[in-house]
């Protein structure tokens, strides 16, 4: 019963589309941010730096467009910001700190930019990684009201991941001394149980959450019960036909994307997360034409293994830049792909005693027809938007009342 919180019932009527306008996003704070990722002998840091507030702490004019200020102040920003940073283990010593990239974000239309600057800290040989000071005094050295917040963004064996950061604290001038003390870092040990757990329950959640592959999930299900004749959908098939028939259907998906699973986690195949997207909601339109009237016949299962090859692809994406070793990673891509089998389970559970209802065809064929043309409404909206990279009256909607 505890999974079964993970599943909502508005999975099954997501294609309801209600007229509530989208909330408006929030401002970006002016803070500075802090995220550490715990890796197998480093630490990677993410610092993200509003560039108003580091404009009053840098004698260099940021108010350049975004290529100039990488192009011609990158270095000097970098040894700026090194400068300003740095680990030390309990004992004092100090860990090498290496640059890895520069960059600019530019958010709302302009009105805020940050500097984004990643860093590696490799400790001394037998240093405990989990246990150091961090110092670090970026722009509030001069801007004593500055704050910066620091999160562990990533942390495998705590069962920590980037859409579960843990606050750790915040970094800020002492106003009594006018100093800005070293903040310490006390990580939990965790554990390889602990980790593939939180895995596990993200495979999970990553399903709930994903109305898209939930969608393609249900179009390949509703014909379960089904057979062609004569190029058209015949009645109810029985009750062991439509249980091996969705059986056999959901493990042809289950293969095609455990495989590209795989794959696209331990970044094997290059390819870009746009076209994956637009082909994820293709894979939908497809199927739900094929269940108005069979595109398809006799190769349903060929077809459930060639998209779920897709829909694979787009699940690496949460495992392909974790800073992992290759056992790590490939307990997380096992805990994961369980975690979503577990899922679709729960969700195949709850939709198999809809398929029954086609033992009554007159009822049956208007529902699943009317299920199909929503579906076919839905996924051509994401497809606009995919392609675009623009919301459109469809998915403002689905945004507002799934998100």
């Amino acid at each position: 019963m505890q999974l079964m919180k993970y599943f909502s019932f508005r999975a099954l009527v997501t294609l309801v589309l209600l007229g509530i306008s989208v909330p408006a996003k929030p401002h970006p704070m002016p803070n500075s941010m802090v995220l550490l990722r715990v890796g197998e002998d480093a630490i990677q840091a993410e610092l993200q730096l509003p560039l108003a507030e580091l404009q009053l702490a840098v004698p260099y004019d940021l108010s350049q467009p975004t290529t100039r200020i990488i192009s011609e102040l990158g270095d000097a920003l970098t040894s700026y910001v090194l400068d300003h940073i740095s680990l030390h283990s309990t004992n004092g010593v100090t860990w090498s700190a290496q640059f890895e990239k520069l960059d600019l974000n530019d958010a709302e239309e302009g009105t805020y930019r940050e500097l984004v600057v990643w860093l590696n800290f490799v400790p001394p040989s037998g240093a405990n990684l989990r246990t150091f000071m961090l110092n670090y005094d970026v722009i509030m050295h001069q801007l004593v009201t500055h704050t910066a917040f620091v999160k562990v963004d990533e942390d495998w064996k705590n069962g920590i991941h980037q859409e579960q950061a843990e606050e750790l604290g915040i970094i800020k001038t002492d106003i009594r001394t006018g100093r800005v003390f070293p903040f310490s870092v006390n990580l939990n040990e965790g554990s390889t149980w602990q980790a593939c757990r939180a895995i596990f329950i993200h495979g999970m959640e990553h399903i709930r959450v994903g109305l898209d592959h939930i969608l393609f999930l249900l179009m390949l299900l509703l014909v379960a019960p089904l057979s062609i004749r004569e190029k058209e959908w015949s009645d109810f098939q029985g009750f062991r036909y439509t249980l091996r028939r969705f059986l056999r259907i959901s493990l042809a998906f289950t293969l095609g994307h455990s495989i590209t699973l795989l794959v696209g986690s331990f970044n094997l195949v290059p390819f870009q997360t746009q076209w994956i997207e637009v082909l994820i909601a293709f894979s939908i339109l497809l199927s739900a034409v094929h269940v108005i009237r069979p595109l398809f016949p006799s190769r349903e299962l060929g077809i459930a293994a060639g998209f779920g090859l897709i829909h694979g692809l787009a699940f690496s994406l949460t495992l392909a830049d974790m800073n992992l070793g290759w056992q790590q990673k490939l307990l997380s891509v096992l805990s994961f792909n369980l975690g979503i089998e577990a899922m679709q389970l729960i969700i195949m559970a709850i939709c198999f005693p809809l398929l029954l209802l086609s033992k009554w065809n007159k009822r049956y064929v208007p529902l699943r027809i009317g299920i199909s043309f929503l579906a076919i409404i839905v996924s051509a909206g994401w497809i606009a938007e995919r392609i675009s990279g623009s919301e459109n009256v469809i998915t403002l909607y689905l945004n507002k009342v799934f998100v």
